[in-house]
């Protein structure tokens, strides 16, 4: 007993110095909480985007014209990290039935779809997200219903309505038991936090909590607080909270949430306003004039962007604004627009807004995630610079092709275009290209010609859309009364080949200047410097010291003389036609001379990253299509466009008397749209169109984003008589 008496011993002293240790160590609980979630807010941000769209209801085969706006969730300012928009168009029964990419610039840009005539009526959806969204779908988006209609078809309305709700969840965390909170939030100087709490609870070691409040990724409040008795009742002064849905949390001792709220912050400040100054009611074929002005100290709209729509008045014209859908955006869900009509939140009673925020739950902000020990890994990063083009790489099995097989990437022409990608483990790759409206021409291939590889490329659209829920849109729905008459307007403006559709607008970014991938050669022969040659192996014989192109009973073989040792590479160089990697020497060997333009060869070693080539011959032909070749066998070849380009709002100019009296009706659906409205020296925005022929009440729609993150939203109604 004695000899085993000093090891034990040993043993309880340094257990009491550890706990000792540990205790004086103890870890500031509000700070920790704090360092988590700003780290992760920062690794895990947080998109949003809006559309505003030139209406809600089309006629199949028209233009849709929209305006993008992609917010950072946290600042709520525009976001500058993703220069590309993904939009499509689902159909009633959930299909994508139109895909588009559109280019943004300081977080906003225009953009246009035209809907196919063969449409059925129904219930469309228009969702939208960027590249770094594609992370978090089918919850971060941004969706909106349309009805389309198709005046030709007999085929009944089809859709589904009320599909995408505000997310919901209980309140009740694990090791809530024993615990409970209410929020009276009617206080306008402060709000007060009831906690009640039992004594199995206090006595289990709770006798503090953490209190944290957050509103979109942004700390308002992060402190302890002492548990007085069964009842205890803290008090917040609202100057902390920020405007909109604040996110209240407890936590107990050991760091485990027990609690979560929602509540509803309005604006303080209602100094942002804008005013729209107009005759009420113009005559067919009058010019409109608009002038739109600043109220109080909102006056930093000339760095940011207005967009402005006037269509027909409908039942349900403008329901939704930015403003409105920013408060919830893809976080928490969709704002349920048909309850509100054309009230905003905040003209909501206080008891509607609780019933509206009872059991919300966030998309974001999820405190598994925010104290998870590994780092989230994500395989969409945010496209600032470039858009990324991503394939799988296959066996013949169908497996995928093992970590690190080099893949090629070739967008032929004068001057080639030339990347190379590494698979990860599952055979993935992707190759970054700029973003830009010019069309491409993309060869894709193996880099390793024995591997017997396989290409399969990737639609940079998500699949991933939300289950339809809700309930089914009544077949026998009648048309809304005026959709005869946008039809009668569309048929006409078919008649007589009249489109709203302008010349191209400018694009937000110019085409990227290409330099050879392996700068300048050592040798570039222009072939129209010297007497034409009948055949490809006297160009060579006769002008490319060094590269020996021959021709023989087994077939054409291609050399090249190292110049240092002056003997042949053991390896035929690569040889490429307009940029585009070929190793069969008798694609080189069977041109016809007249139709090459230049050959530029490179003798030594030349090494791109971590890819080699053992010394390149590039021949460019004259032409670069490829009309009369055949790319490799195991080569995908693509036309490509990362962004699509965008056409101008055209409208009927009446200014002169010959216009004015022109007998070709005008009957625009929509009579003006403009997605960035410029202000004047004045810094006044003054907007100028011509009215139509078509009799009707308008709706005036202005939406846009200030350069210090302020939204705007304005309606106003005129009308043509």
């Amino acid at each position: 007993m004695k000899k085993n008496s000093k090891p034990a011993f040993l043993i309880l002293f340094f257990l009491l110095i550890f706990q000792s240790s540990f205790g004086q160590a103890r870890i500031n609980v509000p700070d920790y909480i704090s360092r988590k979630f700003t780290s992760y807010c920062k690794s895990v941000p947080w998109e949003d985007v809006y559309l505003h769209t030139d209406r809600d209801e089309y006629i199949a085969g028209e233009e849709l014209w929209f305006n993008v706006y992609a917010f950072d969730r946290q600042s709520l300012a525009t976001s500058l990290k993703s220069r590309l928009v993904y939009v499509e168009v689902v159909s009633p029964d959930n299909k994508q039935i139109i895909k588009a990419r559109f280019e943004i610039k300081k977080g906003y840009g225009p953009g246009q779809i035209l809907l196919p005539d063969t449409l059925s009526s129904g219930l469309y959806t228009i969702r939208a997200y960027t590249g770094w969204m594609k992370n978090f779908l089918p919850g971060n988006c941004f969706t909106k219903d349309i009805r389309i209609y198709n005046a030709i078809s007999s085929k009944p309305f089809r859709g589904i309505s009320g599909k995408y709700g505000i997310i919901r969840d209980s309140a009740i965390l694990p090791g809530s038991k024993g615990i409970s909170v209410k929020i009276d939030n009617h206080n306008p100087d402060s709000l007060e936090i009831r906690i009640n709490a039992d004594k199995d609870f206090i006595n289990s070691g709770n006798e503090n909590v953490f209190l944290f409040i957050e509103t979109r990724g942004n700390i308002n409040l992060a402190c302890p607080e002492k548990l007085n008795g069964e009842n205890t009742r803290i008090k917040v002064s609202r100057s902390i909270l920020m405007t909109g849905i604040n996110h209240i949390t407890l936590f107990d001792q050991s760091i485990n949430p027990i609690c979560e709220r929602f509540i509803y912050s309005a604006a303080r400040d209602e100094k942002q306003k804008i005013s729209v100054k107009s005759k009420d009611i113009y005559k067919p074929r009058s010019r409109v004039t608009l002038e739109i002005d600043n109220e109080g100290e909102f006056n930093a709209l000339a760095g940011g962007n207005l967009s402005i729509s006037v269509s027909p008045l409908t039942v349900d014209s403008a329901s939704r604004d930015i403003g409105g859908y920013l408060v919830f955006g893809s976080e928490f869900g969709e704002l349920p627009w048909d309850i509100l009509k054309d009230k905003k939140i905040d003209e909501l009673s206080s008891d509607a807004i609780d019933s509206l925020l009872n059991d919300l739950k966030s998309n974001w902000i999820r405190w598994s995630s925010v104290f998870a020990s590994n780092e989230v890994q994500f395989r969409n990063i945010q496209e600032s610079e470039d858009h990324y083009l991503s394939g799988k790489l296959i066996k013949n099995d169908q497996q995928p092709a093992p970590f690190g097989e080099p893949v090629l990437l070739s967008i032929p022409g004068k001057v080639a275009l030339f990347h190379y990608a590494l698979t990860d483990s599952d055979g993935n790759f992707s190759f970054p290209l700029p973003i830009d409206e010019e069309m491409r021409d993309i060869v894709i291939q193996p880099g390793n010609s024995a591997g017997n590889y396989k290409i399969i490329m990737e639609t940079s659209f998500s699949d991933l859309i939300p289950e339809k829920g809700g309930d089914d849109v009544n077949t026998s729905h009648a048309p809304p009364s005026y959709i005869s008459e946008w039809s009668s307007n569309f048929q006409v403006a078919r008649i007589y080949g009249i489109t709203s559709e302008g010349a191209f607008q400018k694009p937000l970014s110019s085409p990227l200047q290409v330099k050879r991938f392996y700068g300048k050669p050592g040798l570039e022969i222009r072939l129209d410097d010297y007497l034409s040659l009948p055949v490809m192996e006297e160009v060579f014989f006769e002008l490319l010291p060094r590269v020996i192109l021959k021709n023989d009973k087994s077939g054409y073989e291609l050399y090249m003389v190292d110049p240092l040792r002056n003997r042949l590479y053991k390896e035929q160089p690569v040889m490429m036609v307009n940029g585009v990697i070929f190793t069969d020497p008798a694609v080189i060997g069977k041109m016809d001379p007249a139709l090459v333009e230049k050959i530029d060869a490179i003798r030594e070693k030349y090494v791109v990253g971590d890819y080699q080539f053992p010394g390149i011959v590039n021949v460019i032909t004259k032409s670069t299509d490829y009309k009369n070749m055949t790319i490799p066998a195991n080569a995908v070849r693509i036309p490509y466009s990362v962004a699509q380009p965008v056409a101008s709002f055209n409208a009927p100019d009446y200014s002169t008397e010959v216009l004015g009296n022109s007998r070709v009706p005008d009957f625009r659906n929509t009579l003006y749209w403009n997605p960035s409205v410029k202000p004047g020296n004045d810094g006044k925005y003054h907007v100028e169109f011509w009215s139509s022929d078509f009799v009707s009440d308008y709706m005036i729609k202005i939406e846009g984003i200030s350069t210090d993150g302020k939204t705007v939203s304005l309606k106003k109604t005129i009308s043509i008589r």
